[in-house]
């Protein structure tokens, strides 16, 4: 019964040691299913003879809190006893996305509490209230709010921050400081809510706030860290088994996957968070990674029809409409269906409405049609474009994307129109870029492109020290697999068999670029400063 034990100690006066001794027999008959969720699917019947009062209210909410249950949480806020139920109601309309309801809300607050909106309660309250409707009506007004609010909260003393309505509200302001990409600020709320839940033996927020750090970690590039937050927040996720939690956990271990181009291991990641309960939003975006992945693996079952499927569910306002019509495309030239895939790319165009990021991608695929139907030109064209407004905008994945193509295209006999030094330059992109914004893998295999473009181009150019680069950051990352790699290129620097080199060069070429057609850039992107 280790998931009711923060319950326990916060409502004592409810789950008094009586009632815990008749919840233990209510439910040691469950096996097979999640008890936490039984639990709370059955709360108000295990509790029937307790009084529905405040008391019994803070418990209920602070339950469905735990599951992220915000039907509930409004269900059972409705009677107002506290101040701080009108921030639990907005945020339940906030996460519902009733964004309508909170100005009223917001009134009513104002208007019962006129002559004390300036204690530090009904403040922060206020702010809350505010900052919901301002995320809706002023979007670009938001980061200001976010932080006239931490202003706020580290004014204040130890007392008020450890308050559990307050702590409540920490872990929803550092979620959204997390979505804003402020990373240090979220991070040191998460360890102030993870000091919390210690101290108070709360397994809720414990994993609630381990999982956070494991993704601002993984946000930040910090992949090892990322890896020990997750290891850590399997404990306290397995004692309430908590199913929300265990999702996030998939997805964090799926962004490892992406990051580690483990694609096969992150489709089998993303079969089990499937089979848990998560958001309609989160189903068509994973449906929709599942299938790219699968494409480009060649697990070919089905797909068109999926894709038909995804695509027959949506509307052309919808936020996937466009990355459906993109895997279409994609899906179109991988089955040499140019007609489809030019139309599906036109249509994408009509949609972009001059967004930069949509252009780009659009760009970018019209790049990998003409490369499929052997207009090199207008290729070469498309992903030099894609390629310099990339830089500028920080656009990783699709610049490395479309220099990997391109290098690609120059590498084959249909190119005439690039020099080894410009060839060479377009590849100093790639290593400048992987050094900036920390993919080591990226760094190795960049540096093995160059070296093969040398030795297959030139007799003069000496590579030993790129290769001695490369063998030093394979040791360091423990990149085994490439060590193999690299001696084949050394052995083809060394051997003077030149037909054998060639075919030797050009197979591992193919190899090391074949994955880069499905990279995932997940990191925020490391800017220039000022």
């Amino acid at each position: 019964m280790q998931f009711l034990a923060p319950f326990s100690i916060r409502h004592s006066k409810i789950l008094d040691q009586d009632t815990l001794e008749q919840l233990k027999n209510a439910l040691s008959n469950i096996k097979g299913k999640n008890i936490l969720v039984e639990f709370t699917r059955n709360f108000s019947t295990l509790l029937k003879n307790k009084e529905k009062d405040k008391d019994f209210t803070n418990l209920a909410l602070d339950i469905f809190f735990s599951i992220e249950d915000y039907e509930k949480i409004l269900e059972y806020s409705s009677p107002l006893y506290a101040a701080e139920y009108y921030f639990y109601r907005a945020l339940a309309f906030y996460k519902l996305n009733q964004f309508n309801k909170i100005a009223s809300l917001k009134l009513q607050f104002e208007m019962k509490f006129e002559r004390a909106l300036d204690l530090p309660r009904n403040r922060l309250i206020l702010a809350f209230l505010d900052l919901f409707i301002t995320l809706k009506e002023n979007p670009e007004e938001v980061d200001l709010k976010l932080e006239e609010i931490g202003a706020f909260l580290d004014s204040q003393d130890e007392e008020f921050k450890s308050k559990f309505w307050v702590i409540i509200v920490f872990s929803y302001y550092s979620e959204l400081l997390f979505i804003r990409d402020h990373l240090n600020k979220t991070e040191e709320i998460a360890r102030l809510i993870l000091s919390y839940s210690l101290q108070n033996q709360d397994p809720y927020l414990q994993s609630n706030a381990l999982i956070l750090l494991s993704s601002i970690y993984i946000r930040k590039g910090e992949f090892r860290k990322a890896k020990q937050m997750i290891k850590s927040s399997l404990v306290p996720v397995n004692q309430t088994g908590e199913l929300t939690n265990k999702a996030k956990i998939l997805n964090n271990l799926l962004l490892l996957d992406l990051a580690k181009m483990d694609y096969l291991k992150a489709v089998d990641r993303i079969s089990k968070m499937k089979e848990l309960k998560i958001s309609d939003t989160k189903r068509k975006e994973l449906e929709i990674l599942e299938l790219k992945l699968k494409i480009h693996l060649k697990l070919e079952n089905n797909i068109e029809e999926k894709i038909n499927e995804i695509t027959s569910d949506l509307e052309k306002e919808d936020e996937f409409y466009q990355d459906i019509l993109l895997l279409q495309c994609w899906y179109s030239l991988k089955k040499k269906n140019y007609d489809e895939a030019k139309k599906t790319i036109e249509e994408h165009l009509k949609l972009t409405e001059n967004n930069l990021s949509s252009l780009l991608k659009n760009r970018y695929y019209y790049g990998l049609y003409h490369k499929e139907v052997e207009d090199y030109e207008k290729a070469f064209s498309d992903f030099e474009e894609v390629i310099e407004l990339s830089k500028k905008d920080y656009k990783i994945e699709l610049l490395v994307k479309s220099l990997m193509h391109f290098l690609d295209l120059a590498f084959s006999n249909n190119n005439e129109k690039y020099s080894l030094s410009e060839i060479i330059q377009k590849i100093n992109i790639l290593e400048e870029t992987s050094t900036k914004q920390f993919i080591p893998k990226l760094q190795v295999d960049a540096l093995m492109i160059k070296m093969i473009f040398t030795l297959l181009n030139s007799t003069e150019i000496d590579i030993m020290e790129d290769w001695e680069n490369a063998m030093k950051k394979v040791h360091k990352f423990r990149y085994i697999d490439r060590v193999k790699q690299l001696n084949i290129i050394r052995s083809c620097s060394e051997n003077n068999s030149e037909n054998n080199n060639i075919y030797q060069l050009e197979e591992l070429f193919k190899e090391i670029i074949q994955p880069y057609e499905c990279f995932f850039f997940i990191k925020k992107p490391k800017k220039e400063e000022g």
